[in-house]
């Protein structure tokens, strides 16, 4: 059984001084002993480090980046954290390491872990051997796919133009993070430019961080696997329909596990709040129709064995 812990008991058990540690502690051993896995989300960090990194005359600890770090992972090693899979957690952990951020700014933090883009490129071939290059821009929070261009040849220029294209949607004075490899379709005078001035901060995967540029190289995974090798790759016109019409179902059709049945359209445009709640009240008037349905069922076995049950009872008593 996973029991989720609330931040107030997170933030007891961080402090052995605290009167109330020794009840926390007794709580949460007797928890563990009934065999619960004690459990946090990425939110309960956040809120965790701010009361952590708050003047102690705002109700807070007044420690600095480094001693609330430590008080985050030892956090990580008392309770098993479910993850947020959009990865915004793993982005705003970096960040606020990385800038020293400290109190309620942390939440300001979160907003811009969750801005971050992902940009790559994919090589496709084509049954008569050619290729065709595909590149994508990809929300890191919603999963959505924002650009996309298919080019018969190898170009450099069109990455810039490309996040260009996604940082106008933004509003003004937004400046996205662009996660993308190190490779010569990245790195050039025309990306640089977008950096230089403002368009874009650029994030080189393994390099500025630790972590790949794995989410959109999934999402090239599953065009290729689920869709693309399902049909006949004979031309970039016949791909680029293909891609097109993929783009647009998983947009706006597809409902993702991680976002609770919303599509990345809905999370992209806040407007799938309800889509859970729905679905629950689905799912349980289903459960509950297909209960009903499978107890009112019999069959002429059942009917015939319904009559003997007497006569067998007889029979075994005078045995």
């Amino acid at each position: 059984m996973k029991v989720l812990v609330d931040t107030n008991v997170v933030v007891r058990a961080a402090q052995p001084n605290s009167p109330d540690w020794p009840t926390i502690e007794q709580a949460l051993s007797k928890l563990i002993g009934l065999g619960g896995k004690l459990c946090l989300v990425p939110q309960n960090l956040y809120e965790l480090w701010v009361v952590a990194t708050r003047p102690t005359n705002a109700n807070g600890f007044g420690l600095d980046a480094s001693a609330a770090t430590s008080m985050i992972d030892d956090a990580l090693t008392k309770f098993q954290l479910m993850r947020d899979e959009r990865g915004i957690f793993d982005n705003w952990l970096n960040l606020i390491q990385v800038h020293q951020i400290l109190g309620k700014t942390a939440h300001d933090a979160r907003l811009v872990a969750a801005m971050q883009r992902h940009f790559d490129t994919t090589l496709i071939r084509l049954v008569d051997g050619s290729r065709v290059y595909l590149q994508a821009v990809l929300d890191n929070f919603s999963r959505r796919i924002l650009a996309w261009r298919l080019s018969e040849r190898f170009d450099t220029t069109i990455t810039a133009a490309i996040l260009q294209e996604v940082a106008k949607a933004l509003p003004k004075n937004t400046v996205p993070s662009a996660v993308m490899d190190s490779g010569v379709e990245n790195v050039n005078t025309k990306v640089n430019e977008l950096v230089s001035d403002g368009t874009i901060k650029q994030v080189l995967a393994q390099v500025d961080i630790a972590q790949s540029n794995s989410m959109i190289e999934a999402w090239w995974r599953q065009l290729k696997h689920q869709w693309l090798f399902l049909n006949e790759l004979d031309s970039a016109t016949s791909v680029r329909k293909l891609v097109g019409l993929y783009v647009e179902q998983h947009n706006t059709v597809v409902p993702h596990f991680a976002f609770e049945g919303q599509t990345p359209d809905e999370m992209y445009f806040g407007t799938g709040a309800s889509v859970p709640a729905t679905l629950k009240q689905k799912r349980d008037q289903a459960r509950a129709a297909r209960l009903a349905h499978n107890r009112a069922v019999t069959c002429a076995r059942c009917k015939v064995e319904d009559t003997k049950p007497a006569m067998l009872a007889i029979g075994s008593n005078t045995s």
